[in-house]
């Protein structure tokens, strides 16, 4: 059947785009600027960038080795963990004047928010495309979840723009 798996996959994927993975990549120098971060914006932008590749490399042997459910579990966790701990501490620096030492950590909550989508939570979900719809409808299928993709993310963007 065709229609299951469509929506499934089209829920997961438009709550990827809505779980700050486009919103972090498109504001990451403004979030870094407004948290006080102890690096220079640029420097901690491409920091984050480079470990998502090192950890993007690192997912496929991961992948062949555990399973999938396991790691999509677990890089969902170290993700929304680490979105907690990146809000709180957004929080707690509007209300306290916190010391030098703690402006590190916004740098390693976004790199540790996309350590785990790069071990899976977006990975995992790219992978189901080609894997759960019927072969012969699997181009139609992936192309119509990449449009409602795109829309999510653009509708993301935009509107947090206005929060941050």
């Amino acid at each position: 059947s065709f229609y299951r798996p469509f929506l499934y996959l089209s829920c997961v994927m438009v709550a990827l785009q809505w779980s700050s993975y486009p919103v972090l990549g498109t504001y990451m120098i403004t979030i870094f600027q407004k948290t006080g971060s102890a690096f220079d914006p640029n420097i901690s932008s491409l920091i984050v960038c480079s470990v998502r590749i090192i950890f993007a490399a690192f997912t496929s042997s991961l992948l062949l080795k555990f399973p999938r459910r396991s790691i999509y579990f677990l890089a969902a966790s170290i993700s929304c963990l680490s979105l907690l701990l990146l809000g709180c501490f957004c929080y707690a620096s509007q209300l306290y004047n916190l010391p030098e030492t703690l402006k590190i950590l916004p740098l390693i909550f976004i790199i540790f928010i996309y350590i785990g989508f790069s071990l899976g939570y977006g990975t995992i979900s790219i992978i189901l495309q080609g894997e759960v719809f019927p072969p012969q409808l699997r181009s139609l299928g992936c192309g119509i979840i990449l449009c409602f993709e795109m829309i999510s993310s653009f509708a993301a963007i935009k509107t947090s723009g206005y929060i941050i």
